[in-house]
């Protein structure tokens, strides 16, 4: 899935400054990571063009564990026909030992 910086900028915008943001939507910048300073925001543009639930997240553990990550859903109706090969299915069965997780602050 491609990602698009179409604007950046210090603070944090309100709805009506979002109106007022000059977005490069001719020739933006592609990336796949974006570093996002404190007290700013980034806006991206993504094509979509893979099914498929595409975490966007902070690259810190702890930043994950706290909810800093969300899900986009590209088209939910491609991915209700994929098939899960039974291989796959039988490693969640094989696992005998809880999956070790980072809790914040840890």
């Amino acid at each position: 899935m491609d990602m698009h910086i179409v604007a950046f900028g210090r603070g944090f915008p309100s709805p009506e400054r979002l109106s007022q943001i000059q977005y490069n939507t001719e020739n933006p910048l592609r990336r796949d990571t974006v570093v996002v300073p404190p007290a700013s925001f980034v806006v991206i543009r993504l094509h979509a063009d893979i099914p498929g639930a595409w975490i966007m997240h902070c690259h810190i553990g702890w930043h994950i564990a706290g909810g800093f990550a969300g899900v986009v859903v590209v088209q939910p109706e491609a991915i209700s026909r994929f098939v899960i090969p039974d291989e796959n299915l039988a490693l969640c069965d094989a696992r005998t030992e809880p999956v070790d997780t980072i809790e914040p602050g840890a």
